[in-house]
């Protein structure tokens, strides 16, 4: 059994080595360039490229959408409107808005009840933080030149109007966000 394994594994690295070879000639032999592949890495999945100053690890962002089926699954809606995403015990936390034919998967990770804000990635990128509006504190981001995501209110610990919840195994935070025009 452990022979079978090692043997898949080395056919695996060989395959992974031979692969990154013949890129590598091709690249050298001009028969592809570095911008065909990073276009056709665009073209498969089929996502906008977002710009943030967020610092993060771009190779770890690809690694994402790859986890997240480059959001295939994902319904994109023809306009931008408001959602209610929800991330905790009910996961409802993924929003796809088709803007100027480009599609944006707004993704929300987490919520801080401590900091009052939560965690987005659109398209793979991070985008920091965003706070509960009022708190004077950053509550949107800038999708594109046209267009931001704003955060409208955040429900911590919502348990969907039940008179008794258990917070642990019931509850949720509920995210009402909005994708506008500026």
């Amino acid at each position: 059994m452990v022979a079978k394994r090692g043997l898949i594994i080395i056919i695996l690295l060989i395959t992974v080595v031979l692969s990154m070879i013949y890129v590598r000639a091709s690249l050298n032999a001009g028969l592809i360039t570095n911008s065909a592949i990073e276009s056709e890495l665009f073209v498969v999945r089929d996502l906008a490229i977002v710009q943030t100053s967020y610092p993060y690890n771009v190779e770890y962002a690809h690694e994402y959408l790859n986890m997240m089926n480059n959001f295939t699954l994902t319904d994109f809606k023809g306009e931008a409107d408001y959602s209610l995403l929800s991330v905790g015990n009910k996961n409802e936390n993924i929003y796809g808005v088709i803007i100027d034919g480009q599609k944006f998967a707004v993704h929300l990770l987490g919520c801080d009840l401590s900091n009052l804000a939560c965690m987005f990635r659109i398209n793979g990128v991070p985008i920091g933080r965003l706070h509960e509006p009022g708190l004077f504190k950053k509550s949107s981001f800038d999708i594109n030149e046209n267009y931001t995501l704003q955060i409208n209110s955040i429900v911590f610990d919502y348990c969907g109007g039940a008179r008794f919840c258990d917070l642990e195994k019931e509850a949720y935070h509920a995210v009402n966000i909005s994708v506008m025009r500026k």
